[in-house]
């Protein structure tokens, strides 16, 4: 869906080339009704400008566009398929041919994987379910089917509560990723319960090939990122364990050999994450520029000192190692989103975990002891890892940066400084000045 270029279009192409302050680019992002949306859906929507709509997430890129993503609070918030509330993904095109300056798509809505639609309707689901299982599952007509996550073309991902209380998860992605994570999954399974009594990996429903879906049952325990901010007594604990999980994946040699379930997955290399940091953060060289000057050369020095030290042979790496992967329960740990597990040297999982407790330690706080915590529970090993694995926490400290800090937060520029200083104090530390 698109519309006409309107009267202020001129100046919407300064925001998307990031020549006008970044307030007026969360101008847009806050009140999308006034800034073409409206105009857009009136013939498919007659009551859109009514709609109250939540903002969830912002992706800017300069010279391209701006893309918003919001839950519909209010006018046609319904799915009418089981689902309590319908998303909306809103982008505006840096200098395009006018019939597609704005775009929109509407929850369950998305060419580019039309399997969603058939997802959430609630007959498909059950019939998936008890195809998956061998067994009768839930009445349809019961089912309750919510979104957590919509992103056409990208990952979407759906919650289904069934008429027992059980909730069942939805996992579809352009990358057809839960095709490589299911079986991962079982072959983890048994490898943790070996290796680290007490942890768990996600349970797999199964994958579904026809709709290019990954189905997982609900585990109990909250996230190790609001452990961390509420149950302040129990972090050495929660953290030690999270260590010993991890070193369990890295040094299990039931992933460190040909397996069938390993087939599938690719190759992580610290050159690639620092590609990717780039490119994470193209938005703050553009709206802040003298911080995005800092930003490439932290990412350069990182780069060059990587390049002066020999990396470890590659081993099963979890890929996205991370405070809210991790679910505490009980004494227990399990480890959900395998859907990034890759070959990779053990630094990468490492780092990317400094970098998350860092984030969600405030400035000054206990990030240090945590961090003891977690090393401890991983063990000895080759110092030059830890090395590594601090440098690279650098270059996912900046990510961090580039992606966690909203663009539509008012206090967007002081957080990205705040985040980009620490990162530049966590380098300093590592004896790169």
């Amino acid at each position: 869906m698109a519309v006409a270029r309107s009267r202020s279009a001129d100046t919407l192409d300064e925001v998307l080339d990031g020549h006008v302050d970044p307030g007026v680019l969360r101008q847009i992002a806050v009140d999308p009704l006034r800034h073409g949306l409206a105009d857009l859906l009136v013939d498919r929507f007659a009551d859109v400008r009514s709609w109250e709509l939540e903002l969830l997430r912002t992706k800017y890129k300069p010279s391209r566009k701006l893309t918003a993503y919001y839950r519909i609070a209010g006018g046609a918030s319904a799915g009418g398929d089981g689902s309590a509330h319908r998303h909306l993904a809103v982008s505006w095109s840096a200098h395009p041919p006018p019939e597609s300056r704005i775009t929109a798509l509407v929850s369950p809505a998305d060419p580019a994987m039309p399997q969603l639609r058939r997802l959430t309707q609630r007959g498909h689901l059950v019939e998936l379910l008890e195809a998956l299982t061998g067994r009768t599952v839930a009445s349809a007509n019961r089912v309750r089917i919510s979104t957590i996550r919509y992103r056409p073309g990208q990952r979407h991902v759906l919650v289904a509560l069934l008429d027992d209380g059980q909730r069942v998860y939805v996992k579809t992605d352009r990358d057809d990723s839960g095709a490589r994570a299911v079986p991962v999954a079982g072959l983890l399974s048994e490898t943790l319960s070996g290796r680290c009594p007490g942890a768990r990996v996600a349970e797999p429903v199964g994958y579904a090939a026809d709709d290019s879906a990954s189905l997982w049952w609900n585990a109990a325990g909250e996230p190790l990122s609001r452990f961390l901010t509420h149950q302040a007594t129990g972090s050495p604990r929660a953290l030690e364990r999270a260590g010993r999980v991890l070193r369990a994946l890295h040094d299990s040699p039931a992933v460190t050999g040909p397996h069938p379930a390993l087939d599938g997955i690719g190759e992580q290399t610290a050159q690639l994450e620092a590609t990717s940091t780039l490119r994470a953060g193209e938005h703050i060289v553009a709206l802040l520029p003298a911080v995005g000057r800092t930003y490439v050369a932290m990412v350069s020095a990182v780069v060059e000192r990587l390049d002066r030290m020999p990396a470890e042979a590659v081993t099963f790496g979890h890929g996205d190692f991370k405070c809210d992967n991790l679910l505490v329960h009980d004494g227990q740990v399990r480890v959900l989103d395998l859907d990034r597990s890759c070959w990779a040297e053990p630094a990468l999982d490492l780092g990317k975990f400094l970098a998350d407790l860092r984030w969600w330690c405030p400035l000054g706080n206990d990030a240090d002891a945590r961090s003891t915590a977690f090393s401890a529970g991983y063990g000895t090993c080759d110092p030059a890892r830890w090395v590594r694995a601090e440098l690279l926490a650098v270059l996912f400290q900046l990510k961090l940066a580039a992606r966690r800090c909203a663009v539509h937060d008012t206090h967007w520029e002081a957080l990205v400084r705040r985040r980009v200083a620490a990162a530049t104090a966590a380098l300093r530390e590592t004896g790169d000045v």
